[in-house]
């Protein structure tokens, strides 16, 4: 207003100075109105200032209320970390139980573990010492089997030996046997200290030799006991005395069939029964 007033004044004094009374006039009446234009701006203002602070307290309520709430929600915060904390503890103090429980475990594991080493290595010695006995008694058996086997040899070899002892007697009985009956042929035939027994005694021993080339040939042949030798077939096993077999009283010799004596044509010149 002040400038409003000086911006008039400024523009009437650059009138005519000449119109005073006018002009004291119009200043009156200016400053009336001006005190006018005062008093409104006050009674404005007046008006204003209540719904100003009323605003400003308003303002200062929400403010107050927006940092109650972030008061409130720090101390929820707060109060959350709180909560977290004695979680944590709790955690805590639950780690630690389970921690020296995991201890008394791995302990104990490591006890068992220990225990199991120790019977790992005693079994491994019962294992090593039953392969030892597995291989003594293996041995021993063996042993066994060895000694069994000889005794079974030995007693075979026994038995062998009695069977060929016996055979043996049964053959010198049976010889002893032969050569009495040869001796009753020969005893006939005017016994030994005759030519005639003499010659039957030796035709006799001719036969024998025949007798034995031809059963060594049907073995070595193996021919039947229906086949007949010739004297080709039995000459290489009469050897040197096969030039020599001759009947001393001028008999003739037949070798006959496998199953049959040879034969002398002389009357009394025969091989007796076996």
């Amino acid at each position: 207003m002040g400038h409003r007033y000086r911006e008039h004044v400024d523009h009437h004094g650059q009138r005519s100075a000449g119109a005073g009374a006018d002009s004291r006039n119009s200043i009156l009446a200016l400053t009336s109105r001006d005190k006018i234009n005062r008093r409104g701006l006050i009674v404005k203002i007046s008006i204003v200032v209540p719904w100003l602070c009323a605003a400003g307290l308003l303002v200062a309520v929400v403010l107050l209320f927006h940092s109650n709430n972030q008061k409130d929600a720090e101390l929820a915060n707060v109060s959350e970390s709180v909560h977290q904390v004695e979680k944590l503890r709790q955690a805590m103090k639950e780690l630690e139980t389970t921690s020296a429980t995991q201890s008394n475990q791995l302990a104990e594991l490591r006890n068992q573990q220990g225990e199991l080493m120790r019977l790992r290595n005693e079994s491994r010695q019962f294992r090593e010492q039953l392969q030892q006995l597995t291989k003594e008694v293996q041995t021993a058996q063996s042993e066994a089997l060895r000694v069994q086997a000889q005794a079974q040899a030995a007693q075979a070899q026994a038995t062998q030996l009695a069977e060929a002892e016996k055979q043996r007697m049964a053959a010198v009985n049976a010889q002893a046997a032969y050569e009495a009956r040869i001796k009753a042929v020969v005893d006939a035939n005017l016994g030994l200290g005759t030519p005639q027994g003499q010659a039957a005694a030796a035709c006799i021993g001719n036969l024998g030799q025949i007798e034995g080339a031809k059963q060594q040939w049907a073995l070595e042949n193996k021919k039947a006991a229906t086949d007949t030798p010739t004297w080709d077939d039995i000459r290489p096993y009469l050897g040197r005395a096969a030039q020599a077999l001759s009947c001393p009283a001028g008999g003739t010799y037949s070798i006959n069939v496998l199953t049959a004596e040879p034969t002398c044509s002389i009357p009394g010149h025969a091989v007796p029964p076996r």
